[in-house]
């Protein structure tokens, strides 16, 4: 048992890798036109970075959102995690642990672009 929870976190860190970055391409591209190459390096890094993080930054720039906003996001943050710690526990032959962590890479991808969208509209 203990062999498939390595092997699910580990197959579950690979997909939080590959989404970061694919989800980073878009957000880099919109930097690098408007900003420059400089630009688009840094918001590389940080995109990186806030995905793998998924919802948790909403928790430290909270200007971005509002109080019911940040109200749904922590109670479905909880959700995800839970049921990524459950879908962990069951046996090997389902592959619901990787639902959860591409739930988990969405949100820090909304994270991203909503804070790319309050940077250009302000």
């Amino acid at each position: 048992m203990a062999d498939y929870m390595n092997s699910q976190l580990k197959n579950s860190a690979l997909l939080l890798g590959f989404l970061d970055v694919l989800f980073t391409i878009p957000i880099v591209t919109v930097s690098y036109s408007v900003h420059g190459t400089e630009l688009a390096l840094l918001a590389t890094l940080s995109a990186l970075v806030l995905i793998f993080l998924g919802p948790l930054p909403f928790f430290f720039v909270s200007s971005i959102t509002t109080d019911l906003e940040l109200t749904l996001i922590v109670a479905f943050s909880a959700v995800i995690f839970l049921a990524w710690l459950k879908a962990l526990a069951r046996g090997p032959d389902h592959y619901l642990p990787y639902i959860p962590v591409t739930i988990w890479a969405l949100m820090g991808a909304y994270f991203c672009v909503s804070l790319l969208f309050a940077h250009t509209t302000a």
